[in-house]
């Protein structure tokens, strides 16, 4: 049953209160292609939440009447209410990069910088969470340079790791991988005994059977299986669907607490 991706999202907390009025991101930000992390977002968030719409007039619409009345004064409407969010390019020089986005309340003045990297089976999960850097890279803090006038503080680094099994039995790699998995989801820094690591897991937040998603103030850790689709391109879309869901909950805590 061997690992067959690992996916690590940082999350970038970030107060945007040292200045006034926030620009309108959609005249810098807005024009950018998707990047690939941006378009799961946009895919999975309805999965959690309604998407922000316009009032209907009443007209007759061809196709779909929902993509007519999507929000317009907003960048993207399968965001929260009083949030938009916006694409951020992935970094040519790095294979592991998929992209990012921020979310941003213009209100609130509060934002999260996502970052979605994917690695082989080959990489040590565990090694993963520990180069995470505790800083948004110098490459998207240059696409965000707009907001650098209003940029508080950055109160913190929240790490989702992601590992997805060639296994369709979940129980099974939770119970054998107990301690590795344990020890992935607390970084392993207080080297804490191995009964301990399994405690870590005794409290599973997902109803799914292919799905083991555990939080906490400091980490989150997602444990996929495989094997629910009837293709394995469905497959792997079903699996990065169901972790973006689980790191917008993430995303949510964070601007919450902020």
């Amino acid at each position: 049953m061997p690992i067959t991706i690992v996916d690590a999202i940082p999350l970038y907390d970030i107060d945007l209160g040292r200045a006034g009025k926030l620009p309108d991101l959609r005249t810098t930000l807005g024009v950018k292609s998707k990047s690939e992390a941006y378009s799961r977002y946009d895919a999975s968030f309805e999965w959690l939440f309604e998407p922000q719409v316009a009032p209907s007039d009443g007209g007759s619409q061809d196709g779909d009447p929902m993509t007519a009345y999507y929000a317009q004064d907003v960048n993207c409407p399968r965001s929260l209410p009083g949030f938009d969010r916006f694409s951020l390019e992935s970094d040519p020089h790095d294979p592991s990069d998929k992209g990012g986005l921020i979310t941003v309340s213009p209100a609130l003045k509060v934002a999260v910088v996502s970052i979605w990297r994917r690695y082989g089976p080959e990489e040590n999960p565990l090694h993963i969470k520990h180069d995470l850097t505790s800083d948004i890279p110098d490459h998207y803090l240059k696409q965000l340079s707009v907001l650098f006038p209003h940029m508080a503080e950055g109160e913190l680094m929240y790490p989702f790791v992601a590992v997805r099994y060639d296994s369709t039995d979940l129980q099974e790699v939770l119970a054998r991988d107990a301690v590795a998995l344990g020890r992935l989801f607390s970084g392993g820094l207080d080297h804490e005994a191995d009964d301990t690591f399994r405690t870590y897991l005794k409290d599973n937040l997902s109803i799914r059977k292919y799905e083991g998603l555990f939080l906490r103030s400091r980490d989150g850790l997602g444990v996929y299986t495989s094997g629910i689709e009837d293709t394995p391109a469905r497959d792997l879309l079903l699996y990065e669907n169901t972790m973006f869901r689980a790191v917008q909950v993430c995303e949510l805590c964070l601007l919450e607490h902020r």
